[in-house]
């Protein structure tokens, strides 16, 4: 059973409830007070005597401004209470709104109290010569960051008592599922759990991507993209005039030579070329010392080799189980117009041609090559899986037309 974190205070002991529920409270305020302790530990380790001295002339000065703002923000939390009690919704939202307003101005407010007055108001309270320049320098960078905590604790009770609705919808934008799930009150500075749903997919026909979206109360949302696929019941199926094999040996060489078309889908450790990984961000290798590498993928979704897979430019997390499962083959001694249709993104201190699949004019006949594992736990493996079926209705349509010749030496070349 998924363990509930909600707390009906309308039920039970009022007094276990109030201690329960103001605990938290009361140590985040202390954990904000800690903030300027804190930093006179690290600077005393650190910086010496004078730059303590410099961080701890500010504290009483930090905790009656702050203080005085955090007074106001329970207040609002106050309001937001009763009107979630009195189910009176349109008054936690002006309620809110007005919070998070009176955050920022606040939260500016402090910003140029921090910067224009920093000196005269230490110099009033008589902080020593010696120490005000660290002092004010350090008042002026500890106010910048004024706006994020004002609105933070202005803020804290926007998500209480929300509603939560989900929806399902396909590339146009249509709904095709959508329903709700129990009101609740959600965090605002963690992950947290705000229940299950589950909808049927029988009517979507062919591979699609769906988005699924999530609306927290009335502005906050969030929308995650999945990829969804039939089931291929049979794939790579050779016959007289197509062979799949993972080996460029003489039934290859000979379906080649007679015209016909091989799809080649050796596995990678089988390959010649550097590691595939699956890329979901940038990391600059100059940073790092790490052996060549790649950082990214340009997909030709254009081509008609993905009409029944569908993609964008770019690798998305559809692409996650094809990549690691991959080689990355280098392919700088090919023809310049010979262009992969997964092209591999080397780092910009190599900058060499690389792919994972593609495609030419071999022996006479038609060749397609994409070197990913096609034989390990292929049932758990649905983007794969669509990704070949696509590939099988693409070899066998007059679509499949290489148009760049290669010699039989590049293929050997790069196979184990």
């Amino acid at each position: 059973m998924r363990k509930s974190y909600e707390m009906d205070m309308t039920r039970g002991p009022l007094l276990r409830s109030i201690l329960i529920f103001t605990l938290p409270l009361l140590l985040s305020g202390v954990l904000q007070l800690l903030f300027n302790a804190t930093d006179i530990v690290v600077v005393g380790q650190f910086a010496g005597a004078n730059a303590m001295a410099s961080v701890g002339s500010t504290t009483s000065l930090f905790n009656l401004l702050i203080n005085a703002f955090i007074g106001i923000s329970v207040g609002a939390n106050v309001l937001v209470a009763r009107y979630c009690g009195e189910k009176n919704y349109d008054g936690v939202q002006q309620t809110v709104q007005t919070s998070l307003l009176t955050g920022l101005v606040g939260g500016v407010i402090l910003v140029v109290l921090g910067i224009v007055l920093a000196r005269p108001m230490l110099t009033l309270m008589k902080t020593p010569d010696e120490v005000i320049e660290g002092a004010v320098l350090y008042m002026r960078v500890y106010f910048i960051g004024m706006p994020a905590t004002m609105i933070y604790n202005f803020g804290a009770a926007a998500l209480k008592n929300a509603k939560i609705r989900w929806s399902i919808t396909d590339g146009s934008g249509k709904a095709i599922a959508k329903g709700s799930l129990k009101s609740q009150t959600v965090g605002t500075d963690g992950v947290f759990p705000v229940g299950e749903f589950s909808a049927p997919l029988g009517k979507v026909r062919g591979p699609q991507k769906l988005t699924v979206h999530l609306n927290v109360g009335e502005k906050t949302s969030n929308s995650w993209d999945i990829w969804v696929y039939p089931r291929n019941a049979q794939l790579m199926q050779s016959d007289t005039e197509v062979l799949y094999t993972t080996e460029f040996g003489e039934q290859a060489k000979q379906y080649l030579a007679a015209g016909k078309k091989v799809v080649l889908t050796p596995a990678p450790n089988k390959v010649k070329g550097r590691k595939s990984t699956f890329h979901n961000h940038f990391w600059n290798p100059i940073m790092f010392a790490w052996a060549p590498m790649t950082i990214g993928c340009l997909i030709h979704a254009e081509q008609p080799v993905f009409a029944d897979f569908p993609t964008s430019y770019h690798t998305d997390w559809q692409w996650w189980d094809i990549l690691e499962n991959a080689k990355v083959i280098e392919m700088q001694q090919t023809p310049r117009q010979l262009r992969p249709f997964i092209q591999v993104i080397d780092s910009f201190d190599n900058n060499e041609k690389l792919g994972i699949g593609f495609e030419a004019r071999v022996g006479g006949g038609k060749l397609l090559v994409l070197a990913v594992d096609t034989k390990k736990k292929m049932d758990q493996r649905p983007a794969t899986r669509q990704l070949l079926e696509s590939i099988d209705r693409y070899v066998r349509s007059d679509r499949f037309a290489p148009e760049v010749t290669l010699d039989e030496s590049f293929i050997t070349s790069f196979m184990r």
